[in-house]
This record gives C-alpha cells, structure tokens and sequence, in this order.
C-alpha cells in the first residue's frame, strides 16, 4: 500500500475519533485526561485496519473483565490487560508510519485544553471583581494608575491587593490561599474585604500573601494573560 493511501486511511480514522479528541480538550482534571486519551487510542485501534486485529483481541479481554460502559476510573484496568500494550502500539506504529508523533498531538490538544479552561475560569473571575476594580480605582485611586507594577506607589499596592485578593477568592487554584489569608489579615467577611481593614495584617511580604499572589500569577499564565495588564486596563475594556 502506497503512502498516500496510508495517509488518507489514518485521516479518516483521526476524523472518526475527533469527537474524543473533542472531549480530551473538555477534559477538566488528570483523570478525566488519562481516561479521555485511553478512549482515544482504543478508537483509533477500532478504526485503523492495520490495528482491528489487536483491538479485537483486546476487546475480547475487555469484555470478561471491565464493565460494558467504562468510566474515568476504569481506566488502569483497562490500560493494564495484557492485549493493551499492543493495541497502544500499533497506534503509535501507524501514527508514525504517516508522520504523527501521536504522544505530542494528544499533548498539544490537553494543553489547548487546559489553556482554554484556564481563559474562561480567568475571564469568569475578573469579570465578577471587575465593580470592585471600578470603585476601588475611582475613589482610592482617582483612577490615577502608575504605568507599571514596577512604578507602583504604596497606596496603589495597597489598593491593588483587595482587588487581587477578590481574584484569588474566585479561582478554584487559589481558594484555599485566599482562605488562608483572610484568617490571618482577620478578615470579618470575605465578600468585603476592607470591612475591618487593618494595613499592618495586608502585609505584602507575608508568606501568606506571597503565596496566594503567586497563585494568581500563575492562573493568569495559565490562561495566557497577565494580572498586571488585568489591573490596568481601562474600565470596560
């Protein structure tokens, strides 16, 4: 069989199992990721001729020892019967046969995945502190900001913490870290957190805090933004 033909056979195997690459990229934890791309080779196997023959054995075994309708947490049985390993790689063989590092898709698709999940939590949370951004930048700051964090002026630091700190509440990452924090800065109520304020428990330097920050910083990453560009932007925008 010539190449193109090999080829075209892969692409309409991959286009058969699309709506499982769909779903890995869904996917919103490592389990549902290692069950998603177990389903996926177990697809491709199904539909590549070169593989029915394993998948087929495969499945043989499958049925006397897994469910008929696997789950998320009936994928190390499934990936640890003996026909598995040969199912896995002929997948991989055909992959490779026609150019496809079949590891590095799954990958690029997870982290699409992943960043893509990251941006909407991301979005979701700034939207939901984005009155309190407002009001704090109006009356505190009179909306005069430094240009950078690096230029920034005690004042605005201070400002700029309860807004960053309404963001660490909101993002699943970073809630026991805001928890964290509101009990040390002894915080009455975490849905106003200048109720109360007291400036020398908002230490900026505390471990606590430290922690908490860069747990913000680094969903913001993960989403492909940046908190500080977040800080800054100009209301509704």
């Amino acid at each position: 069989m010539d190449q193109d033909a090999n080829t075209s056979r892969w692409r309409q195997a991959f286009a058969q199992c699309t709506p499982t690459l769909e779903a890995l990229a869904r996917a919103h934890d490592e389990e549902g990721r290692l069950a998603t791309r177990a389903w996926w080779v177990i697809c491709m196997g199904s539909n590549v001729q070169e593989c029915k023959g394993v998948y087929g054995d495969w499945k043989a075994e499958a049925a006397h020892e897994l469910p008929r309708q696997l789950r998320a947490s009936d994928t190390e049985a499934a990936v640890g019967l003996a026909g598995w390993p040969p199912l896995a790689q002929c997948v991989l063989d055909r992959g490779r046969s026609v150019g496809v590092e079949v590891g590095r898709t799954l990958a690029v698709v997870e982290a699409e995945g992943v960043k893509q999940q990251a941006g909407a939590e991301w979005q979701r949370a700034v939207g939901e502190v984005e009155p309190l951004r407002s009001r704090l930048q109006d009356n505190f700051l009179k909306n005069r900001l430094a240009p950078s964090r690096a230029s920034m002026q005690l004042d605005e630091l201070r400002v700029c913490q309860t807004w960053l700190f309404g963001l660490a509440s909101r993002l699943e990452a970073c809630q026991l870290h805001a928890r964290d924090f509101a009990a040390t800065a002894g915080m009455r109520d975490a849905n106003q957190p200048l109720l109360g304020y007291d400036e020398e428990r908002w230490d900026p330097n505390a471990p606590v805090w430290q922690d908490m920050e860069l747990c913000v910083n680094a969903q913001a990453e993960r989403a492909g933004a940046d908190c500080d560009v977040a800080w800054r932007r100009r209301s509704g925008r």
